[in-house]
């Protein structure tokens, strides 16, 4: 495939299990674009690269076909974050293509523009933990006014009273608007949206918006003598 022909007309590859689930997705060279959702929360390992397989050979694409990856850096749960990038960052490297990392909250703003969900400037959410959220808020057009934050409900609430924030899109009981999962239709048509980019908005690293939890073992520690 030519240089020209790639600019216009980019193969690319979409993870993400960040969000929730094991969602990929496809664009093709003709435009058209292919998506598989998996419900499984802590077994993506063992399903993503059956689920890249099948996918690829729904649309009878190769992965030698691939002009790039475009993968989900989150934020989300500490495993699933790092899980789809570190498969994407590996094909790409086998491939010599390139990764394009975005947020989930990018591909939230880009569904909620396309299926008109949401009108003004909107926010996306993803609950974190009781009485905390993951955030950040867009215009009308899905470009972000915001960096994302971490914050309790009473400061989300109070950050969109300040900015006159329509309503909000995402996961938790504060959205206005639930999704679910990520599409990867959805994906899949950002990604050739922001292919010709010359920098992404992110580099390829989790995007943590918080500390890792950590316990400590409560079994009595063992005196070496």
């Amino acid at each position: 495939m030519s240089d020209e022909t790639t600019e216009s007309n980019p193969v690319i590859l979409c993870l993400d299990t960040a969000y929730g689930g094991l969602s990929v997705g496809l664009l093709v060279a003709d435009g058209q674009t292919y998506a598989s959702f998996e419900d499984t929360q802590y077994d993506q390992a063992s399903h993503i690269v059956t689920a890249i397989d099948e996918l690829l050979s729904t649309a009878s694409t190769d992965k030698a076909d691939l002009d790039a990856i475009l993968v989900t850096i989150g934020p989300g749960s500490f495993t699933g974050v790092r899980l789809a990038l570190s498969v994407a960052k590996a094909l790409a490297l086998a491939l010599n293509i390139r990764v394009l990392p975005v947020s989930c909250f990018d591909v939230l703003a880009w569904q909620a523009l396309k299926e008109k969900q949401l009108s003004g400037s909107f926010g996306t959410v993803i609950k974190n933990k009781p009485e905390s959220y993951y955030a950040q808020f867009f215009d009308e057009n899905a470009e972000p006014v915001t960096d994302p934050i971490c914050c309790s409900q009473n400061d989300l609430k109070n950050q969109c009273n300040i900015m006159n924030i329509k309503g909000l899109i995402g996961r938790g009981d504060i959205a206005d608007m639930a999704v679910q999962y990520l599409d990867g239709a959805a994906m899949a048509q950002y990604a050739k949206k922001i292919f010709t980019y010359e920098k992404q908005r992110y580099d390829a690293i989790p995007l943590y918006l918080r500390e890792a939890d950590i316990s400590f073992s409560k079994k009595k520690q063992r005196k070496l003598l």
